[in-house]
């Protein structure tokens, strides 16, 4: 639209005639507006760096790679597990536990490439991260996305017996890790994470994947696997299946977590049997989108009798989730 001279004289002959209060009110709306735009752009970087961060995952995702958690069924399970709802993700569970409905600083540890910390970011759970992983190349990408779309991330390369020197020295009021298992030294690991943790309102957060402590379980476990492998399709047969023996770190993790941390909130995440069926089967990939319905009733299935046997052997749990705090007292070495 274009607007005359005379228009422009008039419109500054007006605005210098008003009253001082309403020139002020002009100003503010017209800063107000401003700054909501600025917001509105800030959010679409978020989110479009979020956006970014999901479709390269799916891009690079190939059938055989697919877990239990890939589909859709199952992240709606264990969101029901975790938060009692399948609507509600773990992420968005945090808020509660947040001093003032976000948290200031989150650590990541193993953060990959770091689509975690700009979920997060995006749906405003955390000011700020600092992210560490053991790959350098993605430490690389991770770094570059943060310096495109301007998200105040930090990453650090994670080497080998450097942990404690490698994180940054602040005092977080989120820390998450989501791979207990793959930590040579748990113990000293944690230790670690109890000295970064915020005392007063500080939260550390964990997937973890456990395993059972009574061998029987292992036993009964593998026989049914065994079972309703047999009395699938073939379709979606798994012809691939292994055995998983208890490992004895993952024994560990959560005795090792008691002795610096005190659980506020903890839930079984169960997956004795549909870890093993619904995961690196290729099978399930190659059939993805052909058979999409007899797919689904199969999931479904899978759920229905991992559920029950969670039911009917406490304690066989694979998976684990808990939002722990600090124990008061501890004096570390």
């Amino acid at each position: 639209m274009i607007v005359s001279a005379d228009r422009l004289s008039w419109e500054a002959a007006h605005f210098i005639k008003m009253p001082p209060t309403r020139i002020v009110l002009r100003i503010a709306f017209i800063l107000f507006s401003v700054l909501a735009f600025r917001a509105a752009l800030l959010s679409l970087a978020q989110d479009k760096a979020l956006l970014l961060e999901r479709c390269s995952i799916a891009a690079n995702m190939v059938p055989q790679t697919l877990y239990w958690n890939d589909f859709q069924d199952v992240r709606n399970y264990l969101n029901r597990l975790a938060t009692g709802s399948e609507a509600k993700e773990w992420q968005e569970h945090l808020r509660p536990f947040s001093c003032c409905g976000h948290f200031k600083k989150v650590l990541v540890f193993y953060c990959q490439a770091g689509s975690l910390e700009a979920e997060l970011y995006s749906k405003g759970l955390i000011k700020s991260a600092v992210g560490v992983d053991g790959d350098l190349n993605k430490i690389i990408e991770a770094r570059q996305r943060a310096k495109e779309y301007n998200l105040p991330f930090e990453y650090f390369h994670l080497t080998k017996d450097s942990e404690e020197e490698t994180v940054p020295d602040y005092r977080y009021d989120l820390i998450i890790n989501n791979d207990l298992g793959f930590v040579k030294d748990l113990d000293f690991h944690l230790r670690v994470i109890y000295k970064l943790l915020k005392r007063d309102d500080g939260i550390f957060v964990t997937n973890a994947r456990v395993r059972p402590q009574a061998a029987s379980f292992l036993d009964s476990q593998w026989r049914l696997i065994q079972q309703i492998n047999d009395k699938t399709e073939i379709a979606f047969k798994h012809e691939s299946l292994t055995r998983e023996e208890s490992v004895e770190l993952n024994n560990l993790i959560i005795p090792t977590l008691n002795k610096y941390f005190e659980p506020i909130w903890n839930r079984s995440l169960n997956g004795a049997l549909a870890y093993s069926l619904l995961s690196r089967n290729p099978k399930l990939g190659h059939e993805l989108y052909e058979r999409e319905i007899d797919l689904r009733q199969y999931v479904t299935w899978i759920i229905r009798e991992d559920e029950r046997y969670a039911i009917e052997h406490p304690g066989s749990q694979s998976f684990w989730f808990g939002i722990l705090k600090a124990k008061d007292g501890l004096t570390l070495l």
